[in-house]
């Protein structure tokens, strides 16, 4: 994983964290996430379907997965 030890960011006129972010990042991606599950779209990682309580708690790589498992399943069915 890249690190961005040197990289400001700025939201809103004040700088925040990489690691916050990430967890903006994350936050965002989960909400689109269970968007698509509320469309009918079933979500999966390893093969296990996913409940929105789930998504919410996933890290950015699983979410990442998450969207690639899903999506080739999708696309099977």
């Amino acid at each position: 994983m890249t690190e961005y030890k040197d990289l400001q960011i700025i939201n809103n006129g004040e700088e925040i964290s990489y690691t916050e972010v990430q967890h903006i990042a994350s936050k965002r991606a989960a909400h689109i996430l269970e968007e698509m599950s509320g469309l009918g779209a079933t979500l999966y990682l390893n093969d296990t379907e996913l409940d929105s309580n789930q998504i919410y708690t996933l890290s950015n790589m699983d979410l990442l997965q998450a969207c690639i498992e899903s999506k080739k399943k999708w696309r099977i069915l």
